[in-house]
Order: C-alpha cells, then sequence, then structure tokens
C-alpha cells in the first residue's frame, strides 16, 4: 500500500504540489475549510498534510470508492488520536477503565454492518413516529428558553444542545445529565481530533474518567418504552 514515505522517494515528489495543498488543510479550523475542499478538488484530489500525517482525499467519488475498498483501506485508525497517545497516558486511561473496543465509526465490514444492523431498528419509521411527541416536547423546550431574549444566536442558543437532548433520550440519559454528556463528548471529539500537548491529554483524561462512570452506570438502569430503546440494541440491557 502506498504510505507517505515511498511516495516522496521517488524524484518528482520533491516540491509536489500535492504536499503544498495538502499542508494547507487545516484540521483544527472550521474558516475557510469550504474554500480549501473546493480548490483541492480541482487542483489536488488526493493531497497529504505533513501536520496530520495523513492523506486527504477531496473528490466525493474517490472517497466513496476507498469506503467501499476494505481489501486495500481500513477505518481501524479513525478514532486514533492524531497526536498520538504517550505511554504514560495510555496507562492512566487504562486505569480509568479505558478499553479500545471498536465501535461502528473504526470498524470495518462485517463488524461495522453488524452494528448498523442492531441499532438500525430504533430509527425505523414507526420507531421515529413514535417519538414524535417527545421531540415536539423537547423542541418546545428549547423555544422556551430563548423567548422574549430578542436577539439570540440560533445555534448557540437554540439548536446546539437539541439533538443531544433527544440521542440522550434515546439513550435512556436524564435531561440533567446532558449538559456534563456534551462537555464530556467536546473533550472527546477533542482528545481524538486535536492537536494537544501531553499535559492536555492529561486533563481530557481525568474527565472522560467521569463519562466512563456515567456510561457504566447508565448499562446498568432499566429503559422506558420508546425513550432508551437505542441503548437496548446496542447494550442489550432489558
Amino acid at each position: 500500500m502506498l504510505n507517505f514515505k515511498s511516495w516522496m522517494k521517488c524524484p518528482f515528489a520533491r516540491g509536489d504540489k500535492r504536499v503544498e495543498i495538502g499542508n494547507q488543510y487545516a484540521p483544527f479550523e472550521q474558516d475557510g475549510m469550504r474554500q480549501f475542499f473546493q480548490m483541492a478538488a480541482v487542483e489536488a484530489p488526493v493531497s497529504f498534510n505533513e501536520q496530520m500525517g495523513y492523506f486527504v482525499v477531496t473528490k466525493r467519488r474517490d472517497v466513496m470508492a476507498i469506503m467501499r475498498d476494505v481489501k486495500n483501506f481500513s477505518a481501524s485508525v479513525a478514532l486514533e488520536p492524531i497526536s498520538g497517545i504517550p505511554d504514560e497516558i495510555m496507562e492512566k486511561m487504562r486505569g480509568g477503565g479505558y478499553r479500545p473496543t471498536p465501535v461502528q465509526v473504526n470498524s470495518d465490514r462485517p463488524v461495522h454492518s453488524r452494528i448498523r444492523q442492531l441499532v438500525a431498528p430504533a430509527f425505523d419509521r414507526g420507531a421515529v413516529e413514535r417519538m414524535y411527541t417527545d421531540i415536539e416536547r423537547i423542541v418546545d423546550d428549547c423555544v422556551d428558553k430563548i423567548r422574549g431574549k430578542g436577539t439570540i444566536d440560533m445555534v448557540r442558543d437554540f439548536s446546539y444542545d437539541l439533538p443531544a437532548l433527544v440521542i440522550c433520550h434515546m439513550m435512556g440519559i436524564d435531561d440533567s445529565d446532558v449538559p456534563n454528556i456534551k462537555k464530556w463528548s467536546d473533550y472527546r471529539l477533542e482528545f481524538v481530533f486535536g492537536n494537544l500537548s501531553p499535559r492536555t491529554q492529561a486533563k481530557s483524561v481525568r474527565i472522560l474518567g467521569g463519562f466512563l462512570a456515567i456510561l457504566r452506570r447508565l448499562g446498568g438502569r432499566p429503559y422506558q418504552k420508546p425513550w432508551g430503546r437505542l441503548r437496548q440494541f446496542l447494550v442489550g440491557t432489558p
């Protein structure tokens, strides 16, 4: 399989435009990324980002071809921290009960397909229709919180918590736990996709320990239909 080191041995790769363009990809930023992908899809559909150590693929047809080719490409590294994990940090994670068990995002077929089939019933038409009333209640609660405020930021003040509130209900998580779930999820994303120093990684690991604790408690709770059915399909709780 082609990798960057072998590619760079080619004399034509020195000063290659694909490296120059790939280095313009800012994985830890949002501003300008739409423009970058539009440019890269035309000028360098496959480029290399030296900061991440990954190739950047920008054309949909190429992305789809890669995702379907499980023989030559794998999703197994999809959740590996970009900045790596020092041994001492990994030991702390193991001490807190962390086990790097693959989930749907970083699993290849047939495991990916099996997990997808397990959770699909929680999102079929009938299941979604049974959740209409509860979702409307959640939306109404979000609207009530911004009522009378005058000028608002729709993302920050209204829609930011909305998906988490719905998914947490599907997992049988109480509304009162949602702020912590959001906070821990942000740290999880930062831990995986952020360019963190070992000191910041250690802080994230301490915070994520609380996340793992609440998930363990959650696994033992009974669910109330229709909420909690997603957890039932994932972990088989009664």
